[in-house]
């Protein structure tokens, strides 16, 4: 009797071993597309930065401009 039950618990320890790794499996590949999109995002912060840099200075010129045509 006690041999069925240590198969039967081997078998639900087997299941849950199972379940475990298919868990972190799952972590892993959420971990892998954060840091895939992470990057992607600091890539775009990156280039809205400089965008908005040139912008700035493109608004300033044409300030400088605009003030000289006044004068």
């Amino acid at each position: 009797m006690n041999y069925h039950l240590t198969l039967g618990t081997g078998g639900i320890m087997k299941d849950i071993l199972d379940q475990m790794e298919e868990h972190i499996a799952a972590i892993r590949n959420l971990q892998r597309n954060f840091d895939f999109h992470s990057k992607i995002l600091e890539k775009l912060m990156i280039s809205l930065t400089n965008w908005h840099l040139e912008t700035q200075q493109g608004n300033d010129t044409d300030e400088i401009l605009y003030s000289d045509k006044k004068e």
